[in-house]
């Protein structure tokens, strides 16, 4: 689908409301079933995640992620409210995301040009993961059911232990 010629860039379709979201030039947009427009998240909202929206997801909460090049942010549905999270705020020192992964946990992951970010619901702000062997360009994230968080880089694939991770804190790739 295009929206007046304007390419879409990230796709997204939530099941429990019947919407498609589409990312592009630093807009979202979410559609009907029958691809009417019902809602556009713009800068005029707020939205400041960098020159495209390069992600979108909903996390556990029931918030929807978008991430760009130069941020991400954290939108309220119900409210039509935006959270902001860059480096300007203090919220998210990494250099915008392009890949957004919800693990068995429930836990958001971010993949960033320096390495692994995730979501912290106590603080509201998002963490960078302290593992040096991932430190650098996250192309790809996903799981295998609770034991796995796949991490794809252009040097190679690793397999972080969810569930070690998630009782003591310790990566173990």
């Amino acid at each position: 689908y295009q929206e007046k010629r304007k390419p879409s860039i990230s796709p997204f379709y939530d099941r429990e409301t019947d919407l498609l979201f589409l990312g592009y030039k630093d807009t979202v947009t979410a559609f009907s079933n029958d691809l009417k427009l019902v809602r556009r998240i713009s800068p005029l909202n707020g939205l400041q995640v960098g020159a495209n929206v390069l992600a979108i997801q909903k996390d556990q909460d029931g918030f929807y992620w978008f991430a760009g090049g130069r941020g991400l942010a954290r939108y309220d549905w119900e409210s039509n409210k935006l959270y902001s999270y860059s480096e300007s705020n203090g919220r998210f020192n990494g250099d915008g995301s392009w890949v957004i992964h919800n693990d068995y946990y429930k836990r958001t992951w971010f993949g960033t040009k320096q390495g692994i970010y995730w979501y912290d619901n106590n603080v509201d702000s998002v963490k960078k993961l302290a593992a040096e062997e991932i430190s650098g360009s996250v192309n790809l994230l996903g799981s295998i059911d609770s034991t796995w968080l796949i991490v794809s880089q252009p040097h190679g694939i690793y397999l972080m232990d969810l569930q070690k991770y998630h009782k003591s804190g310790k990566v173990e790739l």
